[in-house]
């Protein structure tokens, strides 16, 4: 019987943490701009930006991240449940599970992934 006890202590301890460090839905699309931007560097390159492509890559990056920003802002969905929160992105007919944070941290697509989608997409 103690150890039945000990174990719903330490369960409630784990679920009122859990409570505690749900992540907010602002910290979700940080995350997710986060891993897009590191995707957009990856995808459009640094160059020299003293050159003129340099400086146009430099000046398409910042607008691209911008408009991500927006892009993200307005078709992502996040729900707390408690004890974790789930991000999806509702774009068209498509509702897709893209981040998930727990215990204070976003769990997102990589950068390799967002690479491989644009790729498929053409981009």
């Amino acid at each position: 019987m103690k150890k039945l006890w000990i174990f719903l202590f330490i369960l409630a301890v784990l679920g009122i943490a859990m409570m505690v460090t749900c992540p907010k839905e602002e910290e979700h699309k940080d995350a997710i701009c986060l891993s897009l931007n590191q995707a957009i560097d990856e995808k459009i390159g640094t160059g020299g930006v003293l050159t003129l492509e340099g400086i146009i890559n430099l000046g398409g990056k910042i607008a691209l991240k911008r408009v991500a920003k927006v892009f993200i802002d307005a078709n992502v969905d996040v729900k707390n449940y408690g004890v974790l929160s789930i991000g999806r992105f509702t774009f068209d007919d498509h509702n897709d599970l893209i981040s998930v944070g727990v215990f204070n941290h976003v769990f997102t697509f990589s950068k390799d992934d967002v690479l491989r989608e644009l790729q498929k997409q053409g981009l």
